[in-house]
């Protein structure tokens, strides 16, 4: 007998979540006789299917989202409680879950109690829909807690939960359906909650916001892939890790927003369409001094956003305390060759230690401030980091003239500090090529090359294999020393200890 109905929230073997449409027999299916599941899933990727089979109309979905299925590929919810102890109870032992002893503490009749040394719990992918009941005398200890990919589709239920774990300091709710409203009345909730984890689980930033102001204590907050258009911050909040990247924030009006937090040193907008960087902060009312923007700002991410001007990286100048910045994978690098786009972004901003998870040397920092000077020297509109810097190192030559479109160069070739050969290279050659026309005059292999770049002004090694030489900026009268890796130490072998001589082998040696 099929205890499915309609309604129902399901989890099916590979994770996927739906809502039960349909019960019922399927007259024209191979087997007619049997019990149909017709399933909406909240993932398209998942469905086949608008609601109709064979002709016939059983429920009513968008196309590829339904799915037919028996009941036994199915599982309704069940709630934290139950499936807390179906995990680390010893009554019904499952094969596939291994469940350490020191977790559980026996009743006076022998069977398991509450688990009060249970402090990490992880019950991803559990079909879990509600709290339950008895959940604080059951595991009072908790303090981190992963529910990712379950059932959850009430706020209810996760106010509910929370409240009866005092002691929780992580909760992981990612890829549950919470896109209702929140109402959370009384006393502030999770006392002791740091981090919570609300990943593409449809939320709405009001509620969000509702949780803020009665979690408190949340240190990082990671809202991705919501779809977010509109966010804010509450001054008095105390996030200082914000993760809003694969959302649909466009305006730099909403990051600054957040401009005003006095806590905030991490904030990740990887993935979201914003196009443009306008003035960081927000403007002061008329007369009054306006307040630091982003005054704790400490890592910002830029990664995979849709930023195509210089003018949106010089305003980043204003976050004075950025100490990192990653912004790979932007349309303004399509116009910036390879070799200049590190020293460009790091002579704007002085700041910054670490791009794009690479350290930032005192030595690199030097030649990156000297480079964007001679960059624009003749320049009718240098931005506003070349005064400063022009100031600081004096008037520098300017940069020759390259032309973009591969041709060729005189260059000198080391191969080993050893002068190789000078001849007129094809800059339309990847590094690939090049090391193999190296491998071919001194018979190392390609893969052991290693190619640096020397200048008048830098020395940097070509790391990438499939870049056209031209895009690295080699001129007439540079030079490439080409060095071979040094090869792997040989791994020691442990010799056995020798076995000192017998008595009788002794004296058999001595005759």
């Amino acid at each position: 007998m099929c205890e499915l109905n309609p309604g129902d929230v399901v989890l099916d073997n590979d994770g996927f979540v739906g809502t039960v449409r349909f019960v019922g027999k399927i007259p024209k299916s191979p087997s007619p006789e049997a019990t149909w599941i017709g399933v909406e899933w909240a993932d398209s990727a998942r469905g086949k299917y608008d609601g109709s089979i064979y002709g016939d109309r059983y429920f009513e979905c968008p196309p590829n989202k339904g799915s037919f299925l028996k009941p036994s590929k199915l599982r309704r919810g069940t709630d934290f409680a139950t499936e807390l102890c179906n995990k680390y109870t010893d009554d019904q032992p499952r094969p596939h879950i291994r469940v350490s002893a020191k977790y559980l503490v026996q009743r006076e009749n022998g069977t398991s109690g509450a688990f009060t040394n249970l402090q990490n719990v992880d019950l991803s992918g559990s079909a879990i829909c509600s709290a339950g009941f008895g959940v604080m005398e059951l595991c009072p200890n908790l303090n981190k807690l992963n529910l990712a990919n379950n059932l959850l589709s009430s706020w209810d239920e996760v106010v509910n939960l929370v409240k009866q774990l005092p002691n929780l300091e992580l909760l992981n709710l990612s890829r549950n359906r919470l896109g209702g409203e929140c109402h959370v009345d009384g006393p502030p909730l999770a006392p002791n909650l740091k981090t919570l984890i609300l990943n593409d689980t449809g939320c709405q930033w009001a509620a969000v916001d509702v949780l803020l102001k009665t979690m408190p204590t949340i240190e990082e907050l990671h809202v991705a892939g919501n779809e977010f258009t509109e966010v804010s911050l509450d001054p008095c909040a105390q996030v200082a890790l914000l993760n809003l990247s694969a959302n649909a924030i466009a305006a730099w009006a909403e990051v600054n927003k957040l401009a005003t937090s006095t806590s905030l040193k991490t904030l990740l907008l990887c993935g979201n369409p914003l196009g443009h960087i306008d003035a960081v902060g927000c403007a002061a009312p008329e007369g009054a001094e306006p307040a630091p923007a982003f005054a704790a700002l400490e890592h910002l991410s830029l990664d995979n956003t849709r930023i195509n001007d210089w003018d949106s990286i010089d305003r980043l100048g204003a976050m004075t305390a950025l100490l990192e910045l990653n912004c790979a994978g932007l349309p303004l690098w399509e116009e910036v060759l390879e070799a200049d786009r590190r020293k460009l972004t790091i002579g704007r901003l002085q700041s910054i230690q670490k791009l794009n998870r690479s350290p930032i040397s005192d030595e690199e920092r030097q030649w990156a401030e000297r480079f964007l000077v001679r960059y624009y020297s003749q320049s009718a509109a240098p931005p506003a980091a070349y005064t400063r810097l022009r100031t600081k190192h004096g008037d520098l030559q300017p940069l020759a003239e390259i032309c973009l479109t591969p041709g060729k160069a005189f260059v000198d070739v080391f191969f080993e500090d050893e002068p190789l050969v000078g001849f007129e290279l094809d800059m339309s050659l990847s590094l690939t090529e090049f090391k193999a026309q190296v491998a071919k005059i001194t018979g190392a292999e390609a893969a052991q090359q290693e190619v640096y770049h020397k200048s008048p002004y830098d020395f940097v090694q070509l790391r990438n294999n499939e870049t056209k030489l031209h895009a690295n900026r080699i001129l007439d009268g540079d030079e490439l020393h080409v060095r071979v890796k040094a090869p792997p130490r040989p791994k020691r072998t442990k010799q056995a200890p020798r076995r000192p001589a017998l008595k009788a082998e002794r004296s058999e040696s001595s005759h």
